[in-house]
């Protein structure tokens, strides 16, 4: 009798087991997410949790990708924080450069400057894991946009 319940309970993991660790792997991360503190005079903090979920979320899935043999989460990371490439902005002149095998990318306004504008040297993270020109495109697109200066990506 001992070995039914034993059976059934076994079962019981498995048929659980798909909707138990999902919702479980969400609620902790709500739980995080609702306690996360945020500096002030952040812009879009909702814009801001969604990418922080995404991110969580992303890695998560690469490790359990990794440890079934499918992938290695660095490359599922590489995929997620490359996304999708952003339209062409009318307001930006982008130009690709290669200084000594070095890639860059230099974000220039269209518009007349006032005066002298000022240029930015964005290094992007990733310590050479991932992290890429692309991947922060947007960040210096929108840098160039609204601080009126010319941003030169390495």
């Amino acid at each position: 009798m001992a070995s039914i319940y034993k059976c059934l309970a076994g079962l019981g993991v498995i048929l659980i087991s798909p909707v138990v660790e999902p919702a479980l792997f969400w609620g902790r991360l709500l739980c995080d997410l609702l306690h996360l503190e945020l500096p002030p005079g952040i812009d879009q903090p909702l814009k801001l949790l969604f990418y922080h979920l995404l991110l969580i979320t992303t890695m998560v899935l690469g490790k359990i990708l990794e440890t079934l043999g499918i992938c290695s989460d660095l490359s599922l990371l590489r995929l997620a924080v490359d996304g999708i490439p952003p339209w062409r902005d009318s307001n930006l002149l982008i130009k690709d450069l290669e200084v000594d095998e070095v890639p860059l990318r230099i974000y220039q306004p269209k518009r007349p400057p006032a005066g002298k504008r000022r240029a930015i040297l964005y290094f992007h993270g990733g310590a050479g894991t991932f992290g890429s020109i692309r991947a922060f495109e947007r960040v210096c697109r929108y840098i160039a946009k609204n601080c009126d200066s010319v941003v030169v990506s390495v």
